[in-house]
């Protein structure tokens, strides 16, 4: 059980990454195909970037904050080249979403951007490497 919220979202974000299966690329004579081979990424790390905090409500003794928006990373790793369109268009299609539970809000997950790194075709033992950027928003209080 995550002990923040924090950490019920980087779970999540690195679930969901785990879940995926993205399609192995080679290049042939005739250019780049798919094997029929997918894999799950062989590193999904998530970490938090950045907060921004912005006034929620005032009650009678004092202005109260809160948490607009939260930044995060997921670093995505496989030992080959893959295609990652699919997990971006589900990433699209449907957000991550972070049920309420044990005194924790809502959260929902949208990806906001990704810089890859793809190795030399097939001249390399080094694969596709991506970094995702994720903004995260809590429901209400």
């Amino acid at each position: 059980m995550a002990v923040s919220q924090r950490f019920r979202i980087q779970e999540a974000l690195e679930a969901r990454a785990k879940a995926h299966h993205s399609p192995r690329v080679v290049y042939g004579a005739s250019g780049p195909e798919l094997t029929g081979e997918a894999a799950v990424p062989s590193t999904a790390l998530a970490n938090e970037i950045s907060s921004e905090f912005e006034a929620a409500a005032m009650n009678r003794r004092r202005v109260l904050q809160d948490r607009g928006a939260w930044e995060y990373s997921l670093r995505l790793e496989w030992p080959f080249e893959v295609l990652l369109e699919g997990f971006e268009e589900g990433l699209m299609g449907d957000p991550i979403r972070v049920p309420a539970a044990n005194g924790f809000r809502a959260v929902i997950v949208e990806m906001s951007g990704v810089e890859y790194e793809h190795p030399p075709r097939n001249q390399s033992p080094k694969g596709t490497k991506a970094v995702y950027r994720f903004v995260a928003r809590e429901g209400p209080r």
